[in-house]
């Protein structure tokens, strides 16, 4: 059956949903990896170095205050310059992911241009839940339930053009309904990216000690070692950027469904209403 409606489709399960990301971004992988590398590369290579040195405080906080002051600054300033570098990506993969739903041409510059215009809401939001992460970072489940419940925050701010608060609550609301199947995906995605993250590392980890090695020499043990982990921090880099934009595939994909379920939402009128012509199959096969 050709899709020409969202209310054409079927309620979609969280694997479904997942499948469907995997298929989109495979489709458009030059264009969603793209939009991925602007940002979200400089915030890893930012995250890995200072992350180090966090760690390296944090092992250090209870030989006195002026260490754990230290260890608290570190991550009092990284999380919400983080959390802002990926909510923008974040936007900017959900836009172009309506884009190509639509019909209409995605490019890295469109998307992008359009996510600046809102700038602010998308910082402010990237501090709001950045800060209410911070705050229940010390429980286990604490930043797991934030981050289901704020996971529409940036779809109302870009596809919605809410203000922030609007954009909050909107996000609370969509979830409560589904609250299983929102976290069913979060769950899902973040279990599939530790997987791919640690399979390469220990890829790369075998490869290193099945290759020869000349004993009797520190010089080479180091040499090696340091060999090690520059690929390994190279290979993390890149599985990195590459993964990224599938969490923010899959929330837009699942945000649309939530839309079919709550509010019938017909994208031939949303198409209508942005001045795009739909393409015969706006899912491009999802």
């Amino acid at each position: 059956m050709e899709i020409t409606r969202l209310a054409d489709l079927k309620s979609r399960t969280v694997w479904e949903i997942t499948d469907d990301a995997f298929d989109l971004y495979r489709e458009r992988f030059a264009l969603l990896v793209s939009v991925s590398a602007v940002v979200f590369a400089p915030a890893y290579i930012l995250a890995s170095t200072v992350g180090v040195a966090a760690v390296s405080d944090f092992n250090n906080i209870f030989e006195g205050p002026d260490e754990l002051a230290t260890f608290a600054i570190s991550m009092a300033w990284l999380i919400p310059v983080l959390t802002g570098a990926y909510i923008l990506h974040f936007g900017a993969t959900a836009l172009a992911v309506r884009d190509i739903l639509t019909g209409e041409t995605a490019t890295l510059v469109n998307v992008y241009k359009r996510a600046f215009r809102r700038i602010f809401p998308l910082l402010l939001a990237s501090l709001v839940i950045g800060a209410i992460g911070f705050v229940v970072a010390c429980t286990t489940v604490g930043p797991i339930l934030v981050a289901a419940y704020y996971c529409f925050t940036v779809h109302g701010i870009l596809l919605e053009e809410r203000k922030l608060g609007e954009a909050l609550k909107r996000s609370v609301d969509m979830t409560k309904s589904y609250f299983g199947k929102s976290l069913g995906l979060l769950c899902l995605m973040a279990s599939i990216i530790l997987a791919l993250v640690v399979g390469i590392e220990s890829l790369v980890a075998l490869l290193f000690a099945i290759v020869p090695k000349e004993s009797g020499t520190a010089g080479t043990a180091f040499e090696m070692k340091t060999a090690e982990d520059v690929v390994s921090a190279v290979a993390g880099s890149v599985i990195a950027v590459v993964i990224a934009p599938l969490p923010a595939i899959a929330t837009t994909l699942l945000y649309y469904d939530l839309r079919v379920r709550r509010e019938g939402l017909d994208v031939e009128s949303e198409a209508a209403e942005w001045g795009v012509v739909l393409a015969p199959d706006p899912f491009g096969g999802v």
